[in-house]
Parts: C-alpha cells; sequence; structure tokens
C-alpha cells in the first residue's frame, strides 16, 4: 500500500491517541503539499499547522522533546 493511502487508512480510524493521529495528520498534509508543488496548497498546509498547535495549546498538550532530539535541533541553529 503507498504511503497516501496508508495515512489515509490509518486517519480513518477511530483512535484516542491524539499524538499519534496528531503525526499522522502531519504526515499526510507535509506529503501533500509536497506532491502537489502549489502555493495555495502549501499556504492552506501552514494555516492548518497553526490550528493544530492552537487546538494543543487550548488543551493543554505539553510536547516533550527528547534529549537527542533536541541538542541534534539545537546543533542544527548552530
Amino acid at each position: 500500500m503507498n504511503r497516501k493511502r496508508e495515512l489515509v487508512v490509518d486517519l480513518s480510524k477511530l483512535t484516542k491517541d491524539f499524538q499519534a493521529m496528531a503525526q499522522k495528520r502531519h504526515e499526510l498534509l507535509e506529503l501533500l503539499t509536497e506532491v502537489s508543488d502549489n502555493l495555495v496548497v502549501q499556504l492552506i498546509g501552514n494555516d492548518l499547522k497553526a490550528q493544530s498547535v492552537e487546538q494543543m495549546m487550548s488543551l493543554d498538550v505539553q510536547p516533550q522533546i527528547k534529549k537527542p532530539v533536541l541538542d541534534e535541533l539545537l546543533g542544527a541553529f548552530k
């Protein structure tokens, strides 16, 4: 099964794992944006990402970043 179909199937299943579903939505959005190569789709994708962050904040979701990932991210910023 290709990745797009797999993501859609995963998203269609009911789940209580907010973090897993958020990750799947993010992956699908990134894939659609990449495939479309369309500015309008990219702008809509950016807006949807912003809405996801707002929803997480309203639910008081506090994601944790693992130290090795944080170290790599900070190293990339340097």
